[in-house]
Formats: C-alpha cells, structure tokens, sequence
C-alpha cells in the first residue's frame, strides 16, 4: 500500500468531517441493489434468473480495501459491527500501520489483510515512500505483525510482488511471517495499471512463473504449504495447514455459474 496516497496528507484526522457508520452502510445498501437492478433479467436476458434472484436477497459481504486506510476512520469498528450485524462476513485490508486502532476495536473483522511491501525497512520505504515518519510507520508495521497472534481473527499476510523492486530476500519475509503467524500468506503480482504506471516501468509486472516460483521459496523457508493459485489473477496462496479454508459454505450448486 502506497502511504503517499492522499488521505495520509491528512495529520490530524480529527478534523475531518467523518460520516456516521449507519449512513456509509446505508449507501452502499442502497448502491448494491441499485446496481444489480440495472441487470434485471427481465430486462437483460443473458442474465441468469436465478443467480439475480438470489443476489437480491442482499449482500453478504463486507470490505473495506482499495483506496486509502480503512483503519483511519475512527468508526471502523462500529462499521465491522454493523457489517455482522446484518449477517455479513467482513474484510479489513491494512497496510499494518495503525497497531493501537487494532487494539482497541471493540469489533474485529472476521478476516484482516496485512499488506507487507518490503521484506526490511529500506525496500520498504523506497515501495510505500511514505510522507512523514518512515520509521516510526515501518515499527507500526512490526508491531502489528507482533500483534496478530493475539486477535483470534483469520488474518492474510499479503505481499504485492513488483519484480525488481521487492521480490527479494525471501528469507526476511520468512522472519516477518514467523512473527505474525498468519492463516495464510498471499503473494500476489503486481498489474501494470492505472497511475502506477507513472511510476513504474512494464517490467516490474511480474509472470505468474515469478510469483509462484518467489511462493515456492517462502514455502521452503516456512511452516506453510502452497494451497492453491489462480494463474490469470498471478496471486498464489499459502496456508497454515490448520486454518479452515472458507468462512461460510459456498452454493455449489451456482459455483460455476
């Protein structure tokens, strides 16, 4: 996760006018059915009836990723809270920066990402360039690691792998997995899209033969075994051999649908 994205321009996030919790999960209530009756197969026929069907029934998943730092929000927890309440699994992605807001949730997510960019504290840094703090947000990062054990939640530790710039000294990552003790481990390529083109050439997007030989090292150098992979998404999974594979039960009976 890139720390110079724009909501770490922000010191002093008490100042910021944050909406509630109730009116965040209302809106996006409201979005997902908005969106899924634009599919309508009445309207659509390559729609599947049923599968529509089943999916108005309301959404059964929460997460918060993609843009920013969900652990900014000072309501998260509330959020998460929410997010069960209405029978939802819930997803925090984190880059590990913000130890004490984990600590102090008062509901956890049913399942944590943990980006880890950088094996030590320079390559790191150079991945995130953070604005202020390098330091002190690379020890946030170790302590949450330190603080994982003790959640009792399934946690993710995910390394975005851009070739020639973090995909080495896999034996440093072997440590940071070692502290953490995570479920499972993610390696997943980098994509080529968006701004970070500006910044980073063609080749630092990775082959799925990259990332599942970069897996295969960190399978040698830890307790987990390589569960499984999906070529065309270039991410490869690792598990602990112990962690059950899937929070609830699929419907088979659509899964290929």
């Amino acid at each position: 996760m890139d720390l110079n994205l724009p909501p770490f321009k922000i010191s002093d996030t008490k100042a910021i006018d944050w909406d509630d919790p109730e009116f965040l999960f209302k809106a996006v209530v409201d979005e997902y059915y908005k969106t899924l009756k634009s599919f309508d197969p009445k309207y659509n026929p390559n729609v599947d009836q049923e599968m529509w069907m089943d999916a108005m029934k309301g959404p059964d998943h929460l997460a918060t990723s993609l843009i920013g730092e969900p652990l900014m929000y000072p309501r998260i927890d509330d959020l998460m809270y929410l997010g069960k309440k209405h029978g939802m699994t819930t997803f925090i992605v984190t880059n590990g920066t913000f130890p004490r807001v984990l600590e102090n949730m008062h509901t956890l997510p049913h399942q944590l990402y943990v980006s880890v960019v950088g094996p030590d504290y320079k390559i790191w840094s150079r991945i995130t360039r953070p604005l202020w703090s390098a330091r002190e947000q690379w020890n946030d990062l170790l302590r949450t690691l330190e603080l994982i054990p003790s959640l009792g939640i399934r946690v993710v530790f995910r390394i975005t792998a851009v070739k020639g710039y973090n995909m080495v000294y896999p034996e440093k990552y072997a440590r940071l997995i070692d502290i953490a003790q995570p479920d499972f481990v993610e390696v997943k390529g980098y994509s080529w899209v968006g701004r970070s083109r500006e910044r980073l050439p063609r080749t630092a997007q990775p082959t799925m033969e990259d990332v599942r030989s970069f897996a295969m090292m960190l399978e040698d150098l830890t307790s987990y075994e390589i569960k499984d992979e999906v070529p065309r998404a270039r991410v490869v999974l690792l598990w602990n051999g112990k962690t059950p594979l899937e929070l609830r039960p699929r419907n088979y009976r659509n899964v290929y649908k």
